[in-house]
């Protein structure tokens, strides 16, 4: 299997954005029922959500289009139909607090998948031996 930089760094990028969409999720609900400052942050959260889904989707059609292996497109498409679910739960939130509980605990979920890593599974084989991003693969 040929080790793409660009997926690498597309689902990097991915984990980093998801993570900052978390923290900010994180102060919607601490910001009071009513307040500005509320208001201002669930603005701010839906925008990064927006952006977070098609670095999704381009990440993810990156990952089908290149020469990856079978199971890693499955899990690609599992993450995307777990951001997908968790987008809906997120528009539909207002609605009841235990939507946003949901909400809250699958994208907590979402980005599990994103940052699990196993020794040898989804690297390049010069980062498992400790060679780092300075291996022969990667450009630069």
């Amino acid at each position: 299997m040929k080790a793409s930089p660009i997926l690498y760094r597309l689902a990097a990028a991915l984990a980093v954005c998801t993570l900052i969409l978390l923290l900010v999720g994180a102060l919607t609900g601490g910001a009071g029922a009513a307040s500005a400052a509320r208001v201002s942050w669930l603005r701010m959260h839906r925008h990064l959500g927006e952006a977070v889904g098609c670095l999704a989707l381009v990440t993810v059609a990156w990952l089908l289009l290149s020469d990856s292996q079978r199971w890693l497109k499955a899990v690609g498409l599992l993450a995307l139909l777990l951001f997908g679910a968790q987008a809906w739960l997120g528009v539909v939130t207002t609605r009841t607090p235990e939507v946003g509980v949901a909400h809250a605990i699958l994208s907590h979920l979402c980005f599990a998948l994103l940052t699990h890593r196993r020794p040898g599974i989804a690297t390049p084989r010069c980062w498992r031996t400790g060679a780092g991003p300075r291996c022969a693969r990667w450009p630069g």
